[in-house]
């Protein structure tokens, strides 16, 4: 690693000296900067998706419950009338 690193045409300095030059020259280089860096919290830690999920998931949990009782529940209770009425 230590021979691949020094097989460079510019030595490490020459390169930090660059790159600063290069910033101040274009005034603090906007241009590089992530795009994330300028993003509000709640989307940079993608919260307004995570909340989207989360609400899809317990509207899908909460109809698969209701769907399931129905079933369960309707198809006791049309048991239960039957047998009353014997």
């Amino acid at each position: 690693m230590a021979r691949l690193f020094r097989d460079r045409p510019r030595s490490a300095m020459a390169d930090a000296v660059w790159w600063i030059e290069y910033v101040v020259r274009n005034r603090g280089a906007r241009h590089l900067r992530p795009l994330g860096a300028d993003l509000p919290l709640h989307q940079y830690l993608l919260l307004d998706v995570a909340a989207l999920v989360a609400t899809l998931a317990a509207t899908v949990a909460l109809a698969a419950f209701w769907v399931t009782r129905c079933l369960l529940c309707g198809g006791a209770a049309k048991t239960t009338a039957k047998k009353k009425r014997s």
